[in-house]
């Protein structure tokens, strides 16, 4: 019986895919097919992705995190992958 959780390589494999399917996305309005999905990734799942930008404030020589946009599904209505 699965637990429903995500081993670190399925979780690397997923993070490489979103990044790349919004890369993608954005440069080329291109949508990817997921490659070489493991079968333990075709399975509904919820989905939530976050997009952030990274900045060194010049003022204060801190990193900021600025939200940028995110979007998903917290519900299993579609593949993982």
């Amino acid at each position: 019986m699965s637990t429903g959780r995500l081993s670190a390589e399925e979780g690397a494999f997923l993070v490489r895919l979103a990044r790349r399917a919004v890369e993608e996305y954005l440069r080329n309005a291109v949508v990817i097919e997921p490659p070489d999905t493991p079968r333990s990734l075709t399975r509904e799942g919820g989905v939530f992705v976050t997009i952030e930008s990274i900045r060194l404030d010049s003022v204060t020589g801190r990193v900021r995190r600025e939200l940028r946009g995110c979007i998903g599904y917290p519900e299993p209505y579609f593949p993982l992958a």
